[in-house]
């Protein structure tokens, strides 16, 4: 959350992270209420000419569609569109800049009357069900 959401968007943007296809497999996100990171703004932007969506060749690759899309890294993006601390545009930003990334596969879970907070089911009840909801997708 925040700065946490803030951090974890430099550790992709730097790929720091497990890849996904790696042999333990790969790592899912879930940032919320997190905004631009503008020291790492260069990293960010160069994701976009490191899109890549599979680690091998139509002709040796015996996976099926399911199996490469469990293979790339989740992403979800949840952002209040009345943030005042984390503007909504700054998470939109983050979540069109990782969806160029290498074997992201990025969500983008707005919410309503929020502000700067994590969702809660008292609150936002439909946020908290999308967020289960995907946290059991494959």
């Amino acid at each position: 959350f925040s700065q946490g959401a803030i951090l974890t968007t430099c550790l992709l943007a730097l790929e720091k992270l497990p890849n996904p296809n790696s042999s333990h497999g790969g790592v899912g996100c879930i940032l919320i209420g997190g905004a631009w990171p503008n020291p790492y703004t260069q990293q960010m932007e160069a994701l976009k000419s490191t899109t890549t969506t599979t680690t091998a060749t139509a002709d040796d690759d015996d996976s099926t569609d399911t199996e490469k899309k469990q293979r790339r890294r989740r992403i979800l993006v949840v952002a209040a569109r009345d943030d005042p601390i984390n503007a909504f545009d700054q998470s939109e930003r983050v979540a069109q800049a990782l969806r160029q990334g290498r074997n992201n596969n990025v969500t983008l879970l707005p919410f309503d009357k929020g502000g700067h907070v994590v969702p809660s089911v008292e609150r936002q009840p439909d946020t908290v069900r999308a967020i289960l909801e995907w946290t059991t997708k494959p």
